[in-house]
């Protein structure tokens, strides 16, 4: 059984704080539930403990729901936060999605949305093991630094070049392999050729500055299971880690191509 989750239900309305937290502890998820109703008490409850997902009213008073979004944006963490209102603007879903909120669900707010919710946390707050191969150190610190910002949350190694990549990929279990296109030695498709099939159900993400079509289709013969180009952010990762793992992408994660190509 996947463990405990504190959730802070983060809203004016006494009503619909208790009408989450009813629908929540009757779901099979074992769940702590925080109240804060208004964003100020948002802000106090986030600094003094840790919480899992956040559930986000807009239209608080004292400091809206956007307000508290952009104060916690600006301390550099990523919250799993979801953001609920009776009507929001296009301007409005563009700044939650700028500022890293993962949905935005509509009032009244479905009973068995929210449940899906502590499913989708469950699987994408899984520890996965992630290889980042660049002949770079300091792209390498680069990528590294990015999947720092993804929702998804990795224990990261790093190769310099292909036969260290195959040496490692070969000897442990990666979940997703990173991987640079251009290196020395052996080049990042033919690593990817050799690790492909070879390797324990592991994702290989290729990289390049470059992403003209020639490349992109020679990147996707390969079978790999997409391509970034360089640079990336980390809701890039958060978008094609959605798709390949078959998961329903949220309304704030904004949809990226597996395999964009730069257009002449």
């Amino acid at each position: 059984m996947a463990s405990s989750k504190t959730i802070l239900i983060a809203d004016d309305s006494a009503t619909f704080r208790s009408y989450v937290r009813d629908v929540l502890q009757a779901s099979q998820h074992r769940v702590e539930c925080l109240d804060a109703c208004n964003g100020l008490e948002a802000l106090d409850v986030l600094g003094s403990r840790p919480v899992d997902i956040v559930v986000l009213d807009l239209m608080m008073p004292e400091l809206s729901g956007e307000e508290t979004l952009a104060r916690l944006h600006k301390t550099g963490r990523r919250q799993f936060l979801v953001a609920t209102s009776s009507a929001i603007t296009n301007e409005t879903r563009e700044t939650l999605s700028a500022f890293g909120a993962y949905e935005f669900l509509p009032k009244p707010v479905e009973p068995e949305k929210l449940v899906g919710i502590l499913g989708f946390f469950d699987v994408i707050k899984r520890r996965r093991r992630a290889l980042v191969v660049d002949d770079s150190a300091t792209v390498r610190s680069v990528v590294r630094r990015v999947l720092g910002h993804s929702l998804f949350e990795f224990d990261i190694d790093e190769a310099a070049d292909g036969a260290s990549a195959i040496e490692l990929a070969l000897a442990s279990r990666y979940d997703i392999i990173f991987l640079d296109v251009n290196m020395p030695g052996i080049g990042g498709l033919e690593t990817a050729r050799t690790l492909l099939g070879r390797t324990w159900n592991t994702v290989i993400v290729m990289m390049s500055r470059s992403a003209d079509a020639d490349l992109v289709a020679r990147v996707r013969e390969t079978g790999v299971g997409a391509f970034l180009k360089k640079p990336f952010y980390g809701r890039d990762v958060d978008s094609i880690l959605h798709s390949l793992l078959g998961l329903k992408h949220p309304t704030l994660v904004k949809e990226t191509a597996l395999f964009a190509e730069t257009r002449p």
